[in-house]
């Protein structure tokens, strides 16, 4: 029923056209379920799906033990199923661990309970790419990106990156003993590829659109813009998930031609925005002056609790920090690039 999940459900739809899909959802009773799957579908404006008599909802709760069943009705499932595709996710940069432990964590747990259940069966788990970026507070609060699998979560910034974190590690210890699983770790996900809309709710958005409400931007500038559609990160989980004969893996899904932030801004000026390089110092000013006079106090609260943990600007550093790939498989996936989206969605976006 999320934004990333209603194009899994499409692409394992058209995968695996004679497989039976099973969706969790939270709803009163079955045709309650069944609405809000199509929903979201159309809500996305995914039309003209085959196979839609495959999809079988499961009423429960992912933050519950047993997902909220019967403990036989949980057995039965895990009877039934031959892989499970773990996408669901409280996303909150904001909220603490402690707020977002249960569906994310929790569930996860209920996920590999699920996944030994009757019968061994591998986990497909969406993490993301902010579970490996830290902050170094020895070096000026400087972000970087992880090795695999780092066996601490010192140095992350949200509560969400830690429930991530600790995600990963539960699938590791799994793994340990004999449960196999790939984890999929995207970038920024925006709007698909063939659509003229794009994401402009989330912190990622936000932060692009205040800084040409500034009409500022800091010099210097290292970050990077990575973002991935969510139609691509879709095809590039259940595509490999299909293929992938090494399981017990992770893999970053990036967009393999990304952008320097700076060209952002560039791009805004040729379509009119004023757009003045500054120090990092008059920078952060101007940012701290906008916050002060935002009316929408929902915007205000979290631009002033994003702006709050960083210093001299390197809340960009974080937000766009450069990453990698990790798996040359996902080469195989055309993949527009950065500066293409802007022109693709980027202009409706910024009229919103």
């Amino acid at each position: 029923t999320g934004f990333l999940g209603a194009y899994v459900l499409k692409d394992l739809l058209e995968y695996y056209p004679d497989s039976t899909i099973y969706c969790l959802v939270r709803a009163r009773n079955s045709e309650e379920a069944k609405t809000r799957i199509m929903d979201n579908l159309t809500k996305n404006n995914l039309h003209d799906i085959k196979n839609l008599k495959n999809i079988h909802p499961i009423l429960g709760d992912l933050g519950k033990r047993f997902f909220d069943l019967t403990e036989k009705s949980f057995a039965k499932l895990g009877g039934k199923i031959d892989a499970i595709y773990h996408v669901g996710a409280f996303v909150n940069h904001i909220y603490t661990y402690d707020l977002l432990r249960d569906i994310n964590v929790l569930g996860t747990h209920e996920i590999i309970r699920l996944a030994c259940c009757k019968k061994i069966k591998p986990i497909y788990f969406v993490s993301s790419i902010a579970s490996d970026v830290r902050i170094n507070p020895t070096q000026g609060n400087k972000t970087f990106i992880t090795e695999e699998n780092i066996d601490n979560p010192e140095g992350t910034f949200s509560g969400y990156q830690q429930t991530k974190w600790v995600c990963e590690r539960l699938l590791s210890k799994a793994r340990d003993v004999g449960i196999p699983s790939i984890i999929f770790k995207p970038g920024e996900i925006t709007g698909d590829i063939y659509s003229e809309e794009s994401k402009h709710y989330d912190v990622f958005h936000m932060l692009l659109k205040f800084m040409l409400e500034i009409g500022k931007y800091p010099d210097p500038m290292f970050g990077e813009i990575n973002m991935v559609p969510v139609d691509y990160v879709s095809k590039v989980i259940v595509h490999l998930s299909k293929r992938m004969i090494q399981l017990d893996k992770s893999i970053n899904i990036i967009n393999p031609k990304p952008a320097a932030l700076k060209k952002y801004f560039l791009w805004c000026r040729k379509k009119e925005y004023t757009m003045e390089e500054v120090s990092q110092k008059l920078w952060m000013k101007a940012c701290k002056e906008r916050i002060d006079q935002e009316t929408d106090s929902t915007k205000k609260y979290l631009l002033k609790v994003v702006f709050s943990k960083f210093r001299d600007g390197l809340v960009l550093n974080f937000y766009f920090v450069p990453v990698r790939h990790s798996s040359r498989e996902i080469e195989e996936i055309d993949c527009p690039s950065v500066e293409d989206l802007f022109d693709k969605y980027f202009t409706k976006w910024l009229s919103k």
